[in-house]
Protein backbone atom coordinates (compact mmCIF):
# COMPACT_ATOMS: atom_id res chain seq x y z
CA UNK A 1 0.00 0.00 0.00
CA UNK A 2 2.84 2.14 0.74
CA UNK A 3 3.09 5.55 2.98
CA UNK A 4 5.44 7.61 4.89
CA UNK A 5 5.92 7.72 8.79
CA UNK A 6 7.14 10.72 10.61
CA UNK A 7 8.43 10.53 14.18
CA UNK A 8 8.56 12.90 16.85
CA UNK A 9 11.41 11.77 19.36
CA UNK A 10 10.74 13.97 22.07
CA UNK A 11 12.80 14.58 25.43
CA UNK A 12 9.26 13.93 27.64
CA UNK A 13 6.42 12.21 24.71
CA UNK A 14 6.94 11.05 21.45
CA UNK A 15 4.48 10.78 18.74
CA UNK A 16 4.02 9.00 15.33
CA UNK A 17 2.41 10.36 12.06
CA UNK A 18 1.52 8.43 9.03
CA UNK A 19 0.94 9.97 5.40
CA UNK A 20 -0.52 7.79 2.34
CA UNK A 21 0.94 9.85 -0.46
CA UNK A 22 2.62 13.63 -0.63
CA UNK A 23 -1.64 14.92 -1.34
CA UNK A 24 -2.76 12.96 1.58
CA UNK A 25 -3.38 14.86 5.49
CA UNK A 26 -0.93 12.91 7.76
CA UNK A 27 -2.91 11.53 10.27
CA UNK A 28 -1.44 10.97 14.01
CA UNK A 29 -0.77 7.10 15.65
CA UNK A 30 -2.34 6.26 18.78
CA UNK A 31 0.79 4.40 20.63
CA UNK A 32 -1.09 2.19 23.24
CA UNK A 33 -4.41 4.04 22.62
CA UNK A 34 -2.78 7.11 23.17
CA UNK A 35 -1.82 10.15 20.59
CA UNK A 36 1.22 10.67 22.42
CA UNK A 37 3.73 8.19 24.26
CA UNK A 38 5.61 9.11 27.18
CA UNK A 39 9.33 9.11 26.63
CA UNK A 40 9.73 7.19 29.66
CA UNK A 41 11.48 3.60 30.23
CA UNK A 42 11.07 1.60 33.61
CA UNK A 43 13.99 -1.62 34.04
CA UNK A 44 13.27 -4.53 36.32
CA UNK A 45 15.04 -7.74 36.58
CA UNK A 46 14.00 -10.58 34.15
CA UNK A 47 14.46 -14.49 33.66
CA UNK A 48 18.59 -15.06 33.71
CA UNK A 49 19.66 -11.81 34.50
CA UNK A 50 18.27 -10.20 32.14
CA UNK A 51 15.94 -7.47 32.08
CA UNK A 52 12.65 -6.12 30.79
CA UNK A 53 12.06 -2.96 29.61
CA UNK A 54 8.64 -0.85 30.13
CA UNK A 55 7.64 2.27 28.15
CA UNK A 56 5.17 5.10 28.65
CA UNK A 57 2.40 4.68 31.16
CA UNK A 58 3.56 1.03 31.91
CA UNK A 59 6.84 2.18 32.84
CA UNK A 60 5.37 4.69 35.32
CA UNK A 61 2.66 2.20 36.31
CA UNK A 62 5.38 -0.23 37.35
CA UNK A 63 7.37 2.55 39.23
CA UNK A 64 4.63 3.75 41.47
CA UNK A 65 3.55 0.08 42.48
CA UNK A 66 6.98 -1.28 42.93
CA UNK A 67 9.42 -0.44 45.71
CA UNK A 68 13.05 1.36 44.73
CA UNK A 69 14.84 -2.15 44.83
CA UNK A 70 12.49 -3.46 41.94
CA UNK A 71 13.12 -0.96 39.04
CA UNK A 72 15.18 1.86 37.93
CA UNK A 73 12.82 4.77 36.03
CA UNK A 74 14.82 6.80 33.17
CA UNK A 75 13.00 9.60 32.12
CA UNK A 76 14.97 12.60 30.02
CA UNK A 77 17.33 11.08 27.79
CA UNK A 78 17.24 12.62 25.15
CA UNK A 79 19.00 15.94 26.53
CA UNK A 80 22.22 13.66 27.11
CA UNK A 81 22.11 11.60 23.55
CA UNK A 82 25.24 11.94 21.71
CA UNK A 83 26.40 14.19 24.27
CA UNK A 84 30.16 13.18 25.87
CA UNK A 85 29.46 11.66 28.93
CA UNK A 86 32.57 13.84 30.80
CA UNK A 87 30.25 16.88 30.84
CA UNK A 88 27.81 15.16 32.96
CA UNK A 89 28.16 13.96 36.80
CA UNK A 90 25.41 11.76 36.78
CA UNK A 91 23.30 10.41 33.86
CA UNK A 92 24.21 8.58 31.62
CA UNK A 93 24.84 5.67 31.76
CA UNK A 94 22.53 4.40 33.53
CA UNK A 95 23.08 1.27 35.70
CA UNK A 96 20.72 -1.31 36.57
CA UNK A 97 22.50 -4.69 37.70
CA UNK A 98 25.33 -5.63 35.51
CA UNK A 99 24.13 -3.72 32.37
CA UNK A 100 25.27 0.42 31.75
CA UNK A 101 22.83 1.87 29.41
CA UNK A 102 23.43 5.52 27.30
CA UNK A 103 21.18 8.13 26.16
CA UNK A 104 21.57 6.35 22.58
CA UNK A 105 19.99 2.56 24.31
CA UNK A 106 16.96 4.27 25.99
CA UNK A 107 15.87 6.37 22.84
CA UNK A 108 16.15 2.73 20.98
CA UNK A 109 14.16 1.08 23.81
CA UNK A 110 11.37 3.61 23.27
CA UNK A 111 11.61 3.68 19.83
CA UNK A 112 11.03 -0.20 19.30
CA UNK A 113 8.30 0.26 21.74
CA UNK A 114 6.19 2.99 18.80
CA UNK A 115 7.54 0.30 15.95
CA UNK A 116 5.97 -2.55 17.79
CA UNK A 117 2.61 -0.56 18.42
CA UNK A 118 2.71 0.67 14.87
CA UNK A 119 3.40 -2.63 13.28
CA UNK A 120 -0.16 -3.91 14.74
CA UNK A 121 -1.98 -1.01 13.77
CA UNK A 122 -0.39 -0.95 10.28
CA UNK A 123 0.63 -4.68 9.78
CA UNK A 124 0.48 -3.99 6.22
CA UNK A 125 2.70 -1.15 6.18
CA UNK A 126 5.18 -2.02 8.95
CA UNK A 127 7.30 1.23 10.44
CA UNK A 128 10.92 0.36 8.86
CA UNK A 129 11.55 3.34 7.69
CA UNK A 130 10.75 6.93 8.93
CA UNK A 131 11.35 10.81 9.27
CA UNK A 132 12.26 11.55 12.51
CA UNK A 133 12.37 15.30 13.96
CA UNK A 134 15.54 16.76 16.13
CA UNK A 135 16.16 20.04 18.08
CA UNK A 136 17.63 22.84 15.65
CA UNK A 137 20.87 23.06 17.94
CA UNK A 138 21.70 19.19 17.27
CA UNK A 139 25.34 18.71 16.36
CA UNK A 140 26.25 16.00 14.38
CA UNK A 141 27.04 13.41 17.14
CA UNK A 142 23.70 13.86 18.65
CA UNK A 143 22.05 13.60 15.05
CA UNK A 144 24.35 10.64 14.56
CA UNK A 145 23.10 9.11 18.29
CA UNK A 146 19.67 9.63 17.18
CA UNK A 147 19.74 7.71 14.46
CA UNK A 148 22.01 4.70 15.76
CA UNK A 149 18.53 4.64 18.03
CA UNK A 150 16.55 4.21 15.37
CA UNK A 151 18.77 1.40 13.57
CA UNK A 152 18.55 -0.46 16.74
CA UNK A 153 15.03 -0.43 16.97
CA UNK A 154 14.67 -1.85 13.73
CA UNK A 155 13.77 1.77 11.82
CA UNK A 156 16.24 3.33 8.63
CA UNK A 157 15.87 6.98 8.81
CA UNK A 158 14.98 8.21 5.43
CA UNK A 159 15.87 12.10 6.85
CA UNK A 160 15.73 14.28 9.80
CA UNK A 161 13.99 17.36 10.25
CA UNK A 162 14.43 20.10 12.92
CA UNK A 163 11.30 20.23 14.99
CA UNK A 164 10.65 24.15 14.25
CA UNK A 165 10.74 23.23 10.60
CA UNK A 166 8.33 20.60 11.52
CA UNK A 167 6.12 22.76 13.54
CA UNK A 168 6.17 25.25 10.70
CA UNK A 169 5.12 23.04 8.05
CA UNK A 170 2.68 21.29 10.46
CA UNK A 171 1.23 25.21 10.91
CA UNK A 172 0.45 25.72 7.36
CA UNK A 173 3.68 28.23 7.09
CA UNK A 174 4.70 26.93 3.73
CA UNK A 175 1.17 28.62 2.26
CA UNK A 176 2.18 31.94 3.60
CA UNK A 177 3.72 34.84 1.76
CA UNK A 178 7.89 34.90 1.38
CA UNK A 179 9.70 36.15 4.17
CA UNK A 180 11.26 35.63 7.62
CA UNK A 181 9.51 33.42 10.41
CA UNK A 182 10.15 33.28 14.02
CA UNK A 183 9.23 29.48 15.46
CA UNK A 184 9.36 30.13 19.13
CA UNK A 185 9.06 25.73 20.38
CA UNK A 186 9.33 25.12 24.22
CA UNK A 187 8.59 22.01 24.33
CA UNK A 188 9.15 19.24 27.40
CA UNK A 189 12.52 19.14 27.57
CA UNK A 190 14.31 21.98 25.51
CA UNK A 191 13.72 25.42 24.22
CA UNK A 192 13.99 25.95 20.35
CA UNK A 193 14.17 29.71 18.89
CA UNK A 194 14.02 29.39 15.28
CA UNK A 195 14.09 32.10 12.43
CA UNK A 196 13.48 30.73 9.29
CA UNK A 197 12.88 32.19 5.44
CA UNK A 198 10.04 31.28 3.67
CA UNK A 199 10.95 31.35 -0.29
CA UNK A 200 8.59 29.31 -3.08
CA UNK A 201 8.69 25.82 -2.50
CA UNK A 202 11.47 25.61 -0.05
CA UNK A 203 11.95 26.47 3.65
CA UNK A 204 15.57 27.64 4.55
CA UNK A 205 16.70 27.68 8.76
CA UNK A 206 18.50 31.06 8.71
CA UNK A 207 19.76 31.16 12.37
CA UNK A 208 18.50 29.67 15.50
CA UNK A 209 19.23 29.28 19.17
CA UNK A 210 18.30 26.89 22.11
CA UNK A 211 18.47 25.16 25.37
CA UNK A 212 18.50 21.62 26.06
CA UNK A 213 17.65 22.00 29.65
CA UNK A 214 14.68 24.15 29.70
CA UNK A 215 11.18 22.89 29.31
CA UNK A 216 8.26 21.62 30.59
CA UNK A 217 10.23 19.35 32.56
CA UNK A 218 12.09 21.71 34.34
CA UNK A 219 8.71 23.33 36.11
CA UNK A 220 7.96 20.10 37.09
CA UNK A 221 10.86 19.89 38.83
CA UNK A 222 10.31 23.45 40.53
CA UNK A 223 7.17 21.65 41.68
CA UNK A 224 9.01 19.06 42.60
CA UNK A 225 11.48 21.03 45.04
CA UNK A 226 8.31 23.22 46.13
CA UNK A 227 6.92 19.67 47.70
CA UNK A 228 10.48 18.62 49.03
CA UNK A 229 9.79 22.00 50.81
CA UNK A 230 6.82 21.37 52.46
CA UNK A 231 7.87 18.28 53.46
CA UNK A 232 10.89 19.04 55.47
CA UNK A 233 8.98 21.89 57.10
CA UNK A 234 5.77 19.53 58.11
CA UNK A 235 8.35 16.83 59.29
CA UNK A 236 11.24 18.48 60.93
CA UNK A 237 14.73 17.46 60.95
CA UNK A 238 14.25 15.31 58.40
CA UNK A 239 15.83 16.27 55.21
CA UNK A 240 13.78 15.22 51.64
CA UNK A 241 17.55 15.09 49.47
CA UNK A 242 17.77 11.97 51.67
CA UNK A 243 14.59 10.37 51.78
CA UNK A 244 13.12 11.32 49.08
CA UNK A 245 15.00 9.56 46.32
CA UNK A 246 15.15 7.04 43.99
CA UNK A 247 11.46 5.93 42.28
CA UNK A 248 10.01 7.60 45.67
CA UNK A 249 11.27 11.09 43.52
CA UNK A 250 10.63 10.16 40.46
CA UNK A 251 6.83 9.18 41.00
CA UNK A 252 7.27 12.99 42.84
CA UNK A 253 7.68 14.32 39.51
CA UNK A 254 5.05 12.37 37.61
CA UNK A 255 2.63 14.00 40.11
CA UNK A 256 3.95 17.32 39.52
CA UNK A 257 3.50 16.75 36.01
CA UNK A 258 -0.32 15.77 36.16
CA UNK A 259 -0.53 18.42 38.19
CA UNK A 260 0.83 21.37 36.20
CA UNK A 261 -1.18 19.66 33.10
CA UNK A 262 -4.33 20.08 35.43
CA UNK A 263 -3.83 23.68 35.98
CA UNK A 264 -3.61 23.78 31.99
CA UNK A 265 -5.88 20.91 30.81
CA UNK A 266 -8.95 21.27 33.12
CA UNK A 267 -9.11 25.19 33.25
CA UNK A 268 -9.31 24.71 37.00
CA UNK A 269 -7.87 27.51 39.41
CA UNK A 270 -6.28 25.07 42.07
CA UNK A 271 -5.64 21.67 42.60
CA UNK A 272 -3.88 19.67 45.37
CA UNK A 273 -0.60 18.05 44.42
CA UNK A 274 -0.76 15.15 47.19
CA UNK A 275 2.48 12.87 47.46
CA UNK A 276 3.69 9.79 49.93
CA UNK A 277 6.68 8.67 50.81
CA UNK A 278 7.40 4.50 49.82
CA UNK A 279 6.52 3.63 53.24
CA UNK A 280 2.93 5.26 52.72
CA UNK A 281 2.69 7.00 56.41
CA UNK A 282 4.25 10.26 55.72
CA UNK A 283 2.81 12.40 52.83
CA UNK A 284 2.39 15.81 52.08
CA UNK A 285 -0.28 17.81 50.31
CA UNK A 286 0.41 21.21 48.49
CA UNK A 287 -2.05 23.28 46.73
CA UNK A 288 -1.04 24.80 43.37
CA UNK A 289 -3.03 27.63 41.68
CA UNK A 290 -2.51 29.23 38.20
CA UNK A 291 -0.86 32.31 39.80
CA UNK A 292 1.54 29.33 41.53
CA UNK A 293 2.04 28.71 37.88
CA UNK A 294 2.90 31.93 36.83
CA UNK A 295 5.02 32.77 39.28
CA UNK A 296 7.34 29.74 38.50
CA UNK A 297 7.04 29.69 34.82
CA UNK A 298 8.53 33.31 35.88
CA UNK A 299 11.42 31.96 37.50
CA UNK A 300 12.88 30.78 34.21
CA UNK A 301 11.89 33.61 31.84
CA UNK A 302 15.17 34.94 32.00
CA UNK A 303 16.69 32.23 30.40
CA UNK A 304 14.11 32.28 27.87
CA UNK A 305 14.89 36.09 27.32
CA UNK A 306 18.26 35.61 26.62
Amino acid sequence: MGGFFGIDLGTTFCSCAFIRDEYANPQIVDIDRQSGLESVVWLTNGEQEDIFAYVGDKALLHCENLSDDDGLLIRGSKRTIGVELSKFSVNPPWKFGKYQLDSTTVAAIILKKIKQSIDRIFPNDPLTKAVITHPAYFLLPQKHATMEAARLAGIEVIDTITEPAAAAIAFGLGNKDPGLYMVFDLGGGTLDVTVLELEPGKIRMRTHEGDSYLGGLDWDKIILEKAKSAWEAKYEGRLANQCIVGNVEQNWLTQARRQKQALSELKVNTTHYSVTTSTGDETVTLPLSRSDRKSTRLNSSHRIRS
